[in-house]
């Protein structure tokens, strides 16, 4: 079964401090480039990059939320929101998931979180395009989808 295309947006948010620091010559711009270089990278085990979402995680399946794991934070990240939208849905871009306040030494999430607003182990979880709490899998039209 191929689905449209189902991305996951991985919004960090980092609250930092504004520390005042001893005032130094200026950095090279190579320096100033690799210094803002991040690494992040999202990833499942529930379904490799690339290829169609597992029936399990969508609602012609059980409906279950997938299990992430992140690396790459930015040093200083206190914070992590999760945004998991559909930019191709039929009646535009449709969210399925939503995650806050996830603490920012957070590496990753179970399959199937609980459909609570509060996330186990800290976090919290907003409402959907399904006007519902937590993960609601991809529920494309019927036919073949790209």
């Amino acid at each position: 079964m191929t689905f449209a295309i189902f991305s996951l947006a991985l919004v960090t948010l980092a609250f930092l401090g504004c520390a005042k620091s001893p005032q130094s010559a200026a950095p090279q711009p190579a320096t100033i480039q690799k210094e803002n270089k991040m690494e992040f990278k999202l990833t499942s085990t529930s379904f490799k990059e690339g290829q169609p979402i597992p029936r399990q995680h969508t609602c012609d399946g059980v409906n279950v939320s997938p299990a992430l794991e992140w690396s790459g934070m930015p040093q200083g990240t206190k914070t992590f929101a999760i945004i998991c939208d559909d930019p191709d849905a039929p009646s535009g871009t449709w969210v399925h998931w939503v995650l806050y306040n996830l603490p920012g030494d957070r590496i990753g999430l179970v399959e199937n979180v609980p459909a609570t607003e509060k996330v186990p182990g800290d976090g919290l979880q907003g409402t959907n395009d399904f006007q519902k709490i937590g993960y609601g899998g991809p529920c494309p039209p019927s036919g073949t989808h790209h």
